[in-house]
């Protein structure tokens, strides 16, 4: 199966690094309750948040904002980023663009599958260029 977003980890990375929330389209929805935490599923909408009604005994959810593919793509061409995107023959996926990080000014990033090469990219434009 392809995976269709950024996992919770990449998420909470992105988030860490300065993601923008609001860029997000999908969210997982974590279930806490007085000992574990659990993923319930993916939403393909933003909510973020916390359930009100969480008590002793009962289960809370977090969302967590996630990126698919198409986000993390719109992300990069709104900071004007315009990857060169080429499948490679073992079916990894290569992307190279334009980030200068003090030393070197196109950044390459390999994955087995396309959201993980964009999120990469992502990571070291936020590592890298201060937008804001």
């Amino acid at each position: 199966m392809d995976k269709i977003c950024t996992s919770v980890k990449q998420s909470r990375q992105l988030i860490e690094l300065g993601m923008d929330i609001g860029t997000a389209d999908m969210n997982y929805m974590y279930g806490f309750d007085d000992i574990t935490e659990e993923t319930i599923g993916i939403q393909s909408d933003a909510s973020t948040g916390f359930d009100p009604d969480f008590y002793p005994g009962t289960k809370a959810f977090q969302y967590i904002p996630a990126w698919s593919l198409t986000a993390l793509l719109n992300y990069l061409k709104s900071k004007n980023k315009f990857p060169n995107i080429k499948e490679l023959s073992d079916g990894r996926f290569k992307l190279t663009t334009f980030i200068w990080d003090g030393t070197n000014s196109y950044q390459v990033s390999i994955a087995n599958n396309l959201v993980d090469a964009c999120y990469e990219l992502v990571v070291k434009l936020l590592k890298y260029c201060n937008y804001e």
